[in-house]
């Protein structure tokens, strides 16, 4: 729901036309014409956790499935020592270079939250310029996208 109708913005919307940006964006181009770029990050962010959520319930891990946030995000993709294996990977996690660039999806994931979700969450309301949101709006994309590809590794050690 908008809380506060405004004078349309049509340039995030022509600027995502360009581009092949993922599904999950679609939803938030109403908020993005009325200039409600921060609430609109936040939308994508907080369908990020959900679907995290859902992952983790097609997994059968359903403890996982009930947390939220930053939390969520470290159990299912954290990578606690050199000898563990996230339960979810962003890869096949078997190559050193497949865990370095995992552990740096994985913080990346870990910063979205931070970023977009919770502090939208608690009270405060960035203002972004339209190139603001089209570029933060990518990186939303891209983080969907990598959801898009993850695999359930298990509780399996690495070698």
């Amino acid at each position: 729901m908008i809380r506060q109708l405004r004078e349309l913005d049509e340039r995030p919307l022509l600027f995502i036309s360009l581009w092949d940006l993922h599904p999950e964006v679609e939803p938030v181009h109403d908020l993005l014409r009325v200039r409600q770029y921060a609430l609109a990050l936040r939308e994508v962010a907080d369908r990020f956790i959900e679907r995290c959520r859902d992952l983790a319930v097609r997994a059968g891990e359903h403890d996982i499935a009930r947390e939220n946030g930053g939390r969520l995000i470290n159990l299912m993709f954290g990578v606690p020592d050199r000898h563990s294996a996230p339960l979810f990977a962003f890869n096949e996690f078997q190559a050193r270079n497949e865990q370095t660039e995992h552990r740096g999806f994985w913080r990346l994931a870990a910063g979205l939250i931070d970023a977009f979700r919770n502090p939208r969450s608690h009270g405060r309301d960035a203002g972004f310029t339209p190139s603001e949101a089209f570029e933060w709006l990518c990186f939303l994309s891209t983080m969907h996208r990598l959801l898009d590809r993850v695999s359930y590794l298990g509780r399996d050690e690495v070698d």
